[in-house]
């Protein structure tokens, strides 16, 4: 005699399903529109200033480095070029 194991599932009102899911999407989508950075809200002009001059001298050093390696590691070199020029 042959037997079938169908794996059941309860039943899951497509209804109540649709309504939670738009329920999360739509209270991620108002997070996403309020969310706020406190790093830029808080931030002062000097310390606005200074990260960028830290930027500026990290760049400096990243295309340093990269005109070391340009001699014998090209691949490298160009890598630390152009995470020097990322922002």
């Amino acid at each position: 005699m042959f037997r079938s194991n169908l794996a059941t599932y309860p039943y899951i009102n497509p209804i109540s399903s649709y309504g939670e899911n738009l329920g999360r999407a739509a209270r991620s989508f108002i997070a996403a529109l309020l969310a706020i950075d406190p790093a830029k809200v808080n931030a002062s002009p000097a310390k606005v200033k200074a990260v960028q001059e830290d930027k500026a001298v990290t760049a400096a050093e990243l295309s340093r480095l990269a005109r070391e390696f340009d001699a014998f590691m090209p691949n490298q070199a160009a890598e630390l070029r152009y995470l020097a020029g990322r922002d």
